[in-house]
């Protein structure tokens, strides 16, 4: 798990560089799936930590990508 979060975490430097808006919606696409696969895996092999930690941060990139789609559009 930390090497696929440090992956994506220097992914989303890259949009501080480029200041693309389409990378940084694709970046935290990426987190969000990350974190909701994270969170079912918790959910299976029934650990409370494991899954409630992935959820709020899944919850968290869902409502930052609805924040950046309708201050973009």
């Amino acid at each position: 798990m930390f090497a696929r979060s440090t992956a994506v975490v220097c992914a989303a430097v890259l949009t501080l560089l480029f200041k693309s808006n389409i990378l940084l919606m694709v970046i935290t696409s990426v987190m969000l799936i990350i974190q909701a696969i994270d969170c079912a895996v918790g959910f299976y092999i029934k650990n409370r930590m494991r899954t409630i930690g992935p959820f709020i941060m899944a919850l968290i990139h869902a409502v930052c990508m609805v924040l950046m789609i309708t201050i973009m559009y």
